[in-house]
């Protein structure tokens, strides 16, 4: 190489041994110088497929995917280039949705720290405001009392009588369970035809 650089053999050999010893971006670098002096077709798709093989032990599958790319332009015949360019470009597709899966958790977590972040906010308003609700009401009934003390002593049978807000009526108790067992004997039924049908057998791929 000292004596004429344009040696394409000694050239692309070099590149051969430096990929040999793992030192797989120096071995780039020469596979690409090379491939710039390179003679023919053939030594061009060689010198691609070592540079394809390189970056993949570099997992930069996306420049392995170009490097055999290049290969198979050169000879669109060779069935080892289009072997590794098939292999490369599952690993980058692996790659790629497992970026895609990464970003979208971290987008996903953020996401719930903010709505969080909110619901508290949101939640130590509604307490203070319900506190101060409160306190009104507190206030309007002691005057209610204050106004007319005689107003719940008059009649105390009356008073105990007086329906509660929440409270439901024996009848209206009884139309909701009625209704409550209703929908679960549905339910069950609807679960029962599912399992009757039976499960998906699951195929298996062509390859």
């Amino acid at each position: 190489m000292d004596k004429n650089p344009n040696y394409a053999k000694a050239s692309y050999n070099l590149a051969n041994t430096i990929y040999q010893k793992n030192q797989n971006k120096e071995a780039v670098f020469q596979y690409d110088l090379a491939e710039k002096i390179a003679p023919d077709k053939m030594s061009k798709a060689e010198i691609f497929h070592n540079m394809g093989n390189s970056f993949m032990k570099e997992k930069q599958y996306d420049k392995a995917v170009d490097a055999y790319k290049n290969a198979m332009r050169n000879n669109s015949k060779d069935e080892e280039t289009r072997y590794n360019l098939a292999m490369a470009q599952e690993l980058l597709k692996n790659q790629q949705d497992k970026d895609n899966k990464d970003n979208k958790d971290n987008k996903d977590d953020n996401k719930d720290d903010k709505n969080k972040d909110q619901k508290d906010k949101e939640g130590g308003d509604k307490d203070k405001k319900d506190e101060k609700d409160k306190d009104q009401d507190k206030g309007k009934d002691k005057e209610d009392d204050k106004g007319d003390p005689k107003k719940d002593k008059e009649d105390p049978q009356n008073q105990n009588q007086k329906p509660r807000p929440n409270q439901l009526s024996p009848e209206q108790m009884k139309q909701l369970l009625e209704a409550m067992n209703n929908e679960e004997n549905k339910t069950q039924k609807k679960l029962n035809a599912q399992k009757a049908r039976g499960q998906k057998i699951k195929q298996e791929k062509d390859w």
